[in-house]
């Protein structure tokens, strides 16, 4: 969907090039992707709210495989998995998060991490943007990447999580504290 601020039902974007602009996804649930699915395509998000959706897998916001997902000017808060990644989940993706807040997501699992955002095979490059007050059962409870790299300028704050920011990681993550 592009233009118009609307309350709209989970989105999903299989092998194909979406834009989804001035949108709330709210309260949705699924599988994978409680909020927003992404796989083998490109997802362009902008001025998003992705807000109060579940997983009961991966991906309680947000869930990329295989695809570019640019996401700018958004907030992703108070989502939930019982796996990994509440806020966003990122497997061989090129995740870009730009001016934008991931904030108040829970990995509730008993082995959940990465309650901001989780990524694997990929990379991730976050500018100007906030990982706050994220929570995993498993550290970390900001951000969690296994074979991927990760970018974090110095306008962006990765502060607030639980039980670490990116403390617990797979690989070390740069610019972000304990």
């Amino acid at each position: 969907m592009v233009g118009g601020v609307s309350s709209t039902p989970r989105q999903a974007s299989f092998s194909a090039r979406t834009k989804v602009y001035d949108t709330e996804l709210l309260n949705n649930t699924a599988q994978v992707g409680g909020g927003a699915a992404n796989s083998d395509a490109v997802l362009v998000m902008r001025k998003m709210t992705v807000r109060g959706n579940t997983s009961t897998v991966n991906g309680g916001g947000i869930s990329t495989v295989k695809g570019p997902l640019p996401l700018d000017d958004s907030v992703v808060d108070g989502n939930t998995t019982h796996g990994v990644g509440a806020g966003i989940y990122a497997d061989k993706s090129n995740l870009l998060v730009r001016g934008s807040d991931v904030t108040g997501n829970e990995a509730v699992g008993a082995t959940s991490r990465g309650g901001g955002i989780f990524a694997t095979a990929g990379s991730v490059a976050i500018y100007a943007s906030k990982v706050v007050r994220n929570a995993a059962s498993v550290e970390p409870g900001g951000i969690f990447a296994e074979h991927a790299q990760v970018r974090i300028d110095d306008e962006s704050e990765v502060v607030e999580n639980e039980p670490t920011n990116c403390e617990g990681s797979a690989v070390p993550i740069a610019h972000c504290f304990r």
